[in-house]
């Protein structure tokens, strides 16, 4: 028997046409969430961010597959607000990615892919915005937008920023 203030968890698995969340681990007190996602080819997540007073860290690691990770400044003020980055990302590199609360982010597997990541920051569902990137950034990597996969709240989410409002 653990002492009371060990939290232990059971994963909870959310799958669906895309693939596979899973909330491996939560922890409230310290505004933990370790979560893993199998994509197939063709999916994308994202790009997700929550606004003050409820903003995240995110901490990632691609286990297996390739993406096209993208991730934008929403910081007003910032010299990057509203620049647009994307890198492709194979998981062979091994690399790890610390994405401070300012990004906003997602990734289009390539292939069949699972990813791993680390939020700091409780998820607060009203403070969180999705952001769908315009085509170009999809068409720059050899991606046809139109064969894009999206989940139902994605696809629901209105364009954010127009495409002249970005810097890609």
């Amino acid at each position: 028997m653990f002492p009371i203030d060990i939290v232990v968890s059971r994963p909870r698995r959310i799958p669906d046409e895309r693939g596979e969340m899973v909330i491996m681990h939560e922890d409230s007190r310290l505004g933990l969430t370790l979560k893993r996602s199998s994509s197939s080819a063709g999916v994308f997540r994202g790009l997700h961010y929550q606004t003050s007073p409820k903003r995240q860290d995110k901490v990632f690691q691609l286990l297996k597959g390739r993406i096209v990770d993208i991730v934008v400044d929403m910081e007003a003020g910032s010299k990057n607000f509203r620049r647009l980055y994307s890198k492709e990302i194979c998981s062979s590199d091994s690399e790890t990615y610390s994405i401070p609360s300012n990004y906003a982010h997602g990734f289009y597997a390539m292939e069949d892919s699972i990813f791993q990541y680390i939020t700091l920051g409780d998820y607060s569902p009203q403070n969180e915005l999705v952001i769908n990137p315009p085509p170009e950034v999809f068409i720059k990597h050899g991606i046809d937008p139109s064969k894009i996969i999206l989940s139902e709240k994605d696809k629901c989410t209105s364009q954010f920023f127009k495409t002249s409002d970005l810097i890609l």
